[in-house]
């Protein structure tokens, strides 16, 4: 058992980064013996917070309380020797070292400046006994599996002799099966008498794991769950924004005759995953980080090529991105970085991908430019600014502008990630406005979000991964956000 506990409380914590508000009332309490867990939607707030209360970021306003004694970290290095340890999301493990030296990396013992390696080897496997993991320290760190690595990065925090451990999605890209045995080491630190806070999108471990659940959204805690009410259902609850699908209307179905995209037994971490694009529809792909869901956006755009299955589109099968475009399967994106040319117009912007067939002599014929871009900027709600430099658009006015470029292809299938992703309120709603109008002029849209309140209010179906498998569809009334929510993150049923 631990003696010297550390007990942390936040209060007003408040973070801006200019004009964007990105922590507002950052109220948490961390206690030993306790796993507090930390849920809410992608952009909440809960990276910041973890940040201000680790000492990699400063918060603008509150305090950070230790044992009730304010402190105030000038950096990530004196929370650690204070007992506060985040252990990140991203897997940085660094080659060329063995595994205990991995553990004691940055708190290396030594002595007149030399590595008392043997000392390190020591205390390095007592860590990795302490969180059952029965590995030889001198293995190279490598040859870790991502669910090693994981397990190896708590222990390096235990050698630095954390008293307060913040976990930030420690089980993303596990198997149920891995995820269950961290779930139980993190019970097993807490009756050690360490404090945890737990950051999760799976429900269902977050249930089983946590004494209370503090819930955060738009830069604030919200609401806390604990007792008998931390359930999945009443996390569910809390995340749904609102009653997004609940009340809309039954969108128009997609014609079942006439098939776009087939994907057959496309390999996934466990299984494969089948299914069909029609035309008229508006499919929505759904699931966390490492759930499967990158792989289905990888093959149908032909970003990744699988090793097995098929994925066809207009009669031919999609390999490349270049194939996919052939086949009338056109690919946005997420990051408008990725895909506007800032220093050009919005009618070059709009034509690139039909550039090859303005040219003559190898010199561009603006007029044909202009010509060719008009109709399609019409069609996207553009063509008042067809002569400006995109520089100068606003986010959804680039967003529109990006999606008429994939129009020009004359693509069958427009395929977009996060299609709304920094524009504001009038944009989003203009935005799937469009969509809506494209997939009811016979075109169909496959849309991938972080919001599941979009897919609710965007989709006819949308298939959920989770866990690298696909595991649930969702027709007509059953797409409601809390159902989506429901889906990428727990494996129980929510009515």
């Amino acid at each position: 058992m631990i003696t010297d506990s550390v007990h942390v409380k936040a209060v007003g914590l408040a973070k801006s980064y200019g004009a964007i508000r990105a922590l507002r009332e950052g109220d948490i309490e961390i206690r030993p013996g306790y796993c507090t867990g930390l849920i809410g939607p992608n952009g909440a707030g809960k990276s910041t917070l973890v940040g201000c209360l680790t000492g990699r970021i400063a918060s603008d306003a509150g305090e950070i309380l230790l044992n009730e004694s304010p402190v105030n970290f000038r950096n990530a290095r004196q929370a650690v020797d204070l007992g506060v340890v985040a252990v990140p999301q991203e897997l940085a493990v660094p080659a060329g070292m063995s595994l205990g030296q991995f553990v004691a990396l940055g708190w290396e013992p030594n002595r007149l400046g030399f590595v008392r390696r043997k000392v390190e080897r020591s205390s390095a496997k007592e860590c990795l006994a302490r969180i059952k993991l029965p590995l030889d320290p001198d293995m190279p760190v490598e040859a870790l599996t991502p669910s090693q690595a994981r397990a190896a990065l708590i222990a390096q925090a235990l050698y630095r002799e954390a008293r307060v451990l913040l976990l930030d999605e420690p089980t993303a890209g596990m198997s149920q099966e891995q995820a269950d045995v961290l779930c139980a080491l993190m019970r097993t630190l807490c009756d050690e008498g360490l404090a945890l806070l737990f950051i999760s999108h799976r429900l269902s471990e977050v249930e089983r794991t946590c004494d209370t659940v503090s819930v955060m959204r738009d830069g604030s805690i919200i609401d806390r769950i604990e007792g008998s009410d931390l359930t999945v259902a009443a996390m569910v609850e809390h995340l749904a924004s609102g009653l997004a699908g609940e009340s809309r209307p039954v969108p128009p179905a997609p014609d079942l005759n006439d098939p776009l995209i087939v994907v057959e037994d496309l390999p996934l971490q466990y299984g494969t995953a089948s299914f069909t694009v029609y035309r008229g529809e508006l499919l929505g792909l759904a699931g966390l980080p490492s759930s499967g869901v990158e792989a289905a956006f990888q093959a149908i755009t032909g970003v990744g090529r699988p090793a097995k299955g098929v994925v066809m589109a207009g009669g031919r099968s999609i390999r490349s991105p270049e194939g996919a475009i052939s086949a009338g399967v056109a690919y946005l994106p997420p990051s408008r970085s990725d895909s506007a040319i800032l220093d050009q117009t919005v009618t070059r912007n709009i034509v690139l991908s039909a550039l090859p067939t303005m040219s003559r002599g190898g010199f561009l014929r603006q007029q044909h430019e202009r010509r060719a871009a008009a109709p399609v900027a019409e069609a996207v709600q553009v063509a008042p600014v067809l002569d400006r430099m995109m520089s100068s658009l606003s986010g959804g006015n680039q967003q529109r502008s990006l999606i008429g470029r994939l129009l020009m292809t004359g693509a069958d299938t427009i395929v977009l990630e996060d299609p709304t992703l920094g524009v504001d309120v009038a944009a989003r709603a203009a935005i799937h406005d469009l969509l809506k109008g494209l997939v009811a002029s016979g075109r169909s849209c496959v849309v991938g979000s972080s919001e599941p309140e979009e897919l609710a209010l965007l989709c006819n179906r949308v298939l959920i991964f989770r866990s690298g498998q696909l595991v649930q569809e969702l027709t007509g009334t059953e797409v409601t956000e809390r159902r989506i929510i429901q889906g990428i993150t727990s494996h129980e049923k929510v009515s």
